[in-house]
């Protein structure tokens, strides 16, 4: 699967290895080198940062907007489909998963990953 560590990918198999969602991530993510992933990591880096840069911004703003769908842009075009209903999914796992802050924060900066959730909220429950 496409995580970094054994014991993720084990988890992420238990919790939703059922799951259509999964088993297309796990078929897309078996066939990237190390080339794509390098790509596709610096790709989230710039969408984490995005979002960083944006916290001084209404979450009313275009730019704001453009994170959100960049975001989702890049979970369905590298893991597995992701409409606005995944989306908000995964912002209640981000929120509900002091995990993911911690490895959304260390990429993105400090406080990126509750701006993602609040901003994903915002511009998808609307």
């Amino acid at each position: 699967m496409y995580t970094n560590n054994q014991n993720e990918s084990d988890e992420a198999h238990r919790r939703w290895g059922q799951t259509q969602a999964y088993k297309i991530a796990a078929q897309r993510t078996q066939s990237y080198t190390p080339t794509d992933w390098k790509r596709i990591k610096l790709e989230a880096r710039a969408i984490y940062q995005g979002f960083q840069q944006s916290q001084t911004l209404s979450l009313a703003d275009d730019e704001v907007k453009r994170w959100v769908d960049a975001w989702q842009h890049h979970i369905d075009q590298y893991y597995y489909p992701c409409d606005d209903q995944m989306l908000c999914h995964l912002a209640d796992l981000y929120e509900q998963d002091v995990r993911y802050v911690k490895n959304i924060d260390k990429v993105g900066g400090e406080g990126t990953a509750q701006r993602m959730i609040e901003a994903i909220r915002y511009c998808r429950s609307r």
